[in-house]
């Protein structure tokens, strides 16, 4: 309910990890006709889901949305429906996705799924520590949104918000949902008292955006030039 009520009024679904979200809800597409364009860099659970699935894929540039676009063409001319999939904050770079772009794309092709794995934003990005797609004016566009409860909000599990056709489709299709034990009691209800309380803790974002820029900026200083973000990656 409370995920319901924060994610303005979309459903939810509660996997037991960030692992099983995506392997789950992108291998439930299995058979289904659809092609997936997935960022170069998505997370191995992603990966994994995508070679579930059976269905066939291509991996665009990172963050190369000119690429992505020419992929969507000739993909949709070939008959396919697609999938796109990306994440909102890099796991390893720390750089972000262009929401609006992806779903500037997305809506040009009829019957598209756009798929955001929030799990590197949920807790320090966007309105309430919410993510990137809350912040976004496309987020209407936007099909499934996973997020972590591991990570910032220091618990386990993850979550799904997804559009009311799609969640009724991974209830009897996403077998990482169907087959797995559900959590702890006493875990899912930390998840609730400490996902409510991460609404609130805009000061601590802001704490965590200064240092953010104080460990850029002494990266600096050694050449290493990276992202603004709570992930910065030194080579």
């Amino acid at each position: 309910r409370c995920l319901k009520e924060a994610y303005a009024g979309r459903d939810a679904l509660l996997f037991n990890s960030g692992y099983h979200a995506n392997t789950g809800i992108t291998s439930a597409f299995a058979g289904s006709g659809y092609y997936i364009l997935a960022d170069k860099l998505v997370h191995a659970s992603i990966i994994d889901g995508i070679r579930l699935s059976g269905l066939q894929f291509a991996r665009f540039r990172h963050n190369d949305y000119g690429n992505l676009a020419r992929l969507a063409e000739k993909t949709s001319r070939d008959g396919y429906k697609l999938i796109i999939i990306a994440e909102s904050v890099y796991s390893m770079d720390g750089d972000r996705a262009d929401i609006d772009a992806l779903a500037e794309i997305k809506r040009r092709y009829q019957d598209s799924i756009l798929y955001i794995d929030e799990a590197h934003a949920v807790g320090v990005e966007g309105p309430g520590g919410l993510g990137m797609c809350m912040a976004s004016s496309s987020y209407d566009d936007i099909d499934i949104i996973v997020g972590t409860l591991g990570k910032a909000l220091a618990s386990t599990g993850a979550y799904a918000t997804l559009k009311s056709p799609l969640r009724s489709f991974m209830v009897n299709k996403a077998r990482s949902l169907i087959f797995s034990t559900a959590l702890p009691p006493l875990c899912v209800k930390w998840s609730q008292y400490i996902f409510e309380k991460s609404l609130g803790m805009e000061a601590e974002r802001e704490q965590l955006r200064r240092l953010s820029q104080i460990l850029a900026d002494e990266l600096l200083t050694i050449g290493a030039k990276g992202y603004v973000s709570h992930i910065q990656g030194v080579i």
